[in-house]
């Protein structure tokens, strides 16, 4: 179903993927009382109530909830009744605070966000960080999640220095993207770490003058790509080939 700017809707049948692009604080009954199990929202308007309270006793077989495109004011209060959603989008929550029980959600997989609770979600497989305006190295937080698949660091998530995958470090990761940080110079892996990597993709590191130290430890590595780089670092690939 879909309920657009107009406030006109398409129903059909029994509702299991909503997509709103409106603001408004009520749904028809037929829609809070049905089995959604995947919610978008795609308003730049500020969320209203309805956004932040409300969802979670309604959908409660909810797997996927994005509201990426909002201004949402704070994440719902009672976001841990998902107990089946694998993957979550807050969009501008970001600036909001999060709350410690979010980290029930057992069963999400996918996660767009660098809370403090994080390490508790053992099932994670993609994790996408962007504008978090991180100063530490974040990997020391990550690393704890053994099921991490895939990680992007993206658009100036992290503003450090350095980032430095150590020996027994995500060991099932097969990408890794890192793009738009402004301030890194040195990506560092140890003998050990990212023993199942494919693919390293560079985008933008205009600070970054090298390959990443290590990378010839990696064994199952497959493919390397950049672009926006600084002419020292082509130029130092140019050499090492």
């Amino acid at each position: 179903m879909e309920i657009s700017e107009n406030g006109k809707s398409s129903l059909s049948g029994i509702v299991r993927r909503l997509s709103i692009g409106i603001t408004f604080s009520d749904l028809p009954p037929c829609i809070e009382s049905s089995h959604v199990r995947s919610l978008l929202v795609f308003t730049n308007y500020d969320s209203p109530p309805y956004f932040e309270n409300i969802i979670p006793k309604n959908y409660k077989l909810l797997r996927v909830l994005d509201v990426e495109s909002t201004s949402m004011g704070k994440v719902p209060e009672n976001l841990g009744s998902f107990v089946h959603l694998k993957y979550l989008s807050l969009g501008d929550a970001y600036e909001c605070e999060f709350l410690e029980y979010i980290g029930m959600l057992r069963s999400l997989e996918t996660l767009n966000k660098l809370p403090e609770w994080i390490p508790k979600l053992q099932n994670l497989v993609d994790l996408r960080l962007s504008y978090s305006g991180l100063t530490e190295d974040p990997l020391k937080s990550l690393n704890c999640l053994q099921h991490l698949l895939s990680l992007y660091i993206a658009h100036h998530a992290y503003e450090g220095l350095c980032l430095h995958f150590e020996d027994g470090w995500f060991q099932k990761l097969k990408q890794l993207v890192v793009l738009f940080s402004s301030e890194l110079r040195d990506v560092i892996i140890d003998k050990g770490a990212l023993s199942s990597l494919k693919k390293l993709d560079l985008f933008g590191l205009k600070r970054l003058k090298k390959i990443p130290t290590g990378i010839q430890h990696l064994e199952k590595f497959e493919d390397l790509r950049f672009s926006y780089m600084s002419d020292e670092f082509v130029q130092n690939i140019s050499t090492e080939d």
